[in-house]
């Protein structure tokens, strides 16, 4: 008998359940810092985060029908790093149906990250060119460190070609 356990995928990412409300809906571009709440936010096409941080107590979770580029620094606010309970500890996901691509500008990431497609940590190199390589910006786009706190998803193969000057 079965004990009710998750079935094996095979490999595959399993569909995402999507909430059937959101608390609202995101234009093509949005910052953490503008989001006035916790709750679930959609988005049908394709979504620019520009950066921005966490609070202590918030929880989103953004919900894209397209692709996600990262172009700035996601964080948490640890200006108040004492946690009275695990509901205070502030959390990001964001969920898309396409690719999660990080610009090479971005240094740090906080939150889980699930891709449909790919996830890219430094959108748009190129293999086997300078932007993977030691030369000063802007020749290698790649030679900066991202640091991920949290989780990274994808269906596809994520494409790490972060060098961090190697």
């Amino acid at each position: 008998q079965s004990a009710g356990l998750i079935k094996p995928d095979n490999g595959k990412l399993s569909k995402p359940k999507w909430p059937t409300s959101f608390k609202g809906k995101l234009a093509s571009q949005v910052s953490i810092d503008s989001l006035p709440a916790s709750g679930d936010y959609s988005r049908n096409g394709s979504l620019t985060i520009t950066g921005g941080s966490l609070g202590k107590g918030q929880h989103v979770r953004l919900f894209v029908q397209g692709n996600v580029t990262i172009s700035g620094n996601i964080s948490v606010n640890e200006a108040d790093p004492i946690h009275n309970s695990l509901s205070d500890i502030p959390s990001l996901t964001v969920v898309a149906t396409g690719d999660i691509q990080v610009e090479h500008g971005v240094s740090v990431i906080a939150g889980t990250y699930v891709a449909g497609g790919k996830f890219e940590s430094c959108k748009g190199a190129q293999n086997k060119t300078a932007d993977l390589g030691m030369l000063p910006p802007p020749n290698s786009k790649c030679q900066h460190k991202l640091k991920v706190n949290g989780t990274i998803v994808s269906e596809k193969s994520p494409i790490f070609r972060r060098t961090f000057g190697a």
